[in-house]
C-alpha cells in the first residue's frame, strides 16, 4: 500500500495520514488536485456520484467490532479523476499501484439483527477525450492471462485475421467483430474467459471484455479489463449498472472499448472505473467484489 495524499477542506474533516493509510476522521477525503487549474482543464466534466450500502446482522449475535470494506472509484485514469470522497461514517482509505481505493469502515456494537446503512458521495471529474496516461508496465497488459488467453492458437489466428495496418485501425476492427459476432447471454455468474466466448460466440459483458482484450493483446496492443459502472443521468449508483469493459493503450491514452454496449472511444463521462481486473494480487484481491465485511454474520449490499 502507498500513502494517499490528502488534505482537509474548510469546514470538513481532518485527514490524518499514518503508515500508508489516510484516515477520514469525520468521513471526508479530498485531493490537492481539486484546486488545480491543470486538472480542471484535463477533466472538465464534474459529476457527483452517490450510493448507499446496507449492513445487516443476519444473526442473533451481538458483534462488538466488525469492518466493512467498500471499493471507491480508481483515483485517476486517462478519463476520470476523484476529487473528493465523503461518507456518513468515518473511514480509512487505502490505495495500491493501480490507483484502486478502498474505504474501510469500523462498526462497533452491532446489535442482533441490526440494520444500518453507510452513505458515500464521490466528487468526480471526467474528460471528454482521454488524457495521456501515466507510465505503466505495458508488457503486463500484453501478456496472456487466466481469462484473457492471448497466447491461445485459436485466438491468435482470429487476431491475425482481424489485424489492420495500424494499432487504432486494428483496435476498431477487433471491436467491431466482437460487437457483431458475440451474442449477449445475460448475466453469467462464473468468469468463462475469452476462449470460451470465441468458441461459443456468446457471453455476458465480462466475456466481451475478455475476448476483445485477448485479441488486442495478441496484436501487441496493451489492453486491460475494467470493472465499474456505466452512469445514467442520475447521480445515484445502482447495482444493475455494474459493468465490465476494456481499455486499450492507444497513442499513450487508455481508450474505452466496450463491444457489449457498442461504445468505442466515446462516452467517457458515463464510464466510472472501480477496478483493473488483473492476474497479480492487486487485481485479484477479493475478485471484483465491491463491498463486503470481515464478519460472515454481516450481509453487505448496495441499496
Amino acid at each position: 500500500m502507498r500513502l494517499v495524499a490528502g488534505r482537509a477542506v474548510a469546514g470538513a474533516a481532518l485527514i490524518v495520514a499514518v503508515a500508508g493509510y489516510c484516515y477520514g476522521v469525520a468521513g471526508t477525503f479530498n485531493s490537492p488536485a481539486e484546486t488545480s487549474s491543470t486538472f480542471d482543464s484535463m477533466y472538465p466534466v464534474d459529476r457527483l456520484i452517490q450510493f448507499k450500502v446496507s449492513v445487516a446482522n443476519r444473526s442473533a449475535d451481538y458483534i462488538p467490532h466488525a469492518r466493512v470494506f467498500v471499493d471507491a472509484p480508481i483515483k485517476q485514469t486517462s478519463s476520470q479523476l476523484v476529487k473528493g470522497i465523503s461518507a456518513s461514517t468515518p473511514y480509512i482509505v487505502t490505495a495500491d499501484e493501480y490507483g484502486h481505493q478502498r474505504l474501510e469502515f469500523m462498526l462497533n456494537d452491532v446489535a442482533p439483527f441490526a440494520l444500518s446503512e453507510i452513505k458515500v458521495s464521490v466528487e468526480m471529474a471526467f474528460a471528454h477525450t482521454p488524457n495521456r496516461a501515466a507510465r505503466v508496465d505495458e508488457d503486463r497488459f500484453r501478456r496472456s492471462s487466466r481469462y484473457i488467453e492471448a497466447s491461445d492458437p485459436t485466438i491468435g489466428g482470429m487476431a491475425r485475421q482481424l489485424a489492420r495496418d495500424d494499432l487504432l485501425a486494428t483496435s476498431e476492427s477487433l471491436f467491431s467483430w466482437v460487437a457483431t459476432n458475440i451474442e449477449y447471454a445475460g448475466y453469467i455468474a462464473p468468469d468463462l474467459g475469452a476462449k470460451y466466448a470465441l468458441e461459443h460466440r456468446r457471453g455476458d459483458c465480462t466475456e466481451y471484455a475478455y475476448l476483445y482484450a485477448a485479441l488486442a493483446r495478441a496484436n501487441d496492443i496493451p489492453t486491460r479489463a475494467i470493472a465499474g459502472y456505466v452512469l445514467r443521468d442520475t447521480s445515484t449508483l445502482r447495482s444493475e449498472d455494474f459493468h465490465n469493459w476494456s481499455e486499450s493503450l492507444l497513442a499513450e491514452r487508455w481508450t474505452i472499448v466496450d463491444p457489449q454496449k457498442k461504445v468505442f472511444n466515446d462516452s467517457y463521462k458515463n464510464y466510472l472505473a472501480v477496478r483493473v481486473i488483473a492476474d497479480d494480487p492487486a487485481g485479484q484481491e477479493n475478485g471484483v467484489a465491491r463491498f463486503w465485511a470481515d464478519d460472515k454474520r454481516l450481509q453487505v449490499a448496495m441499496k
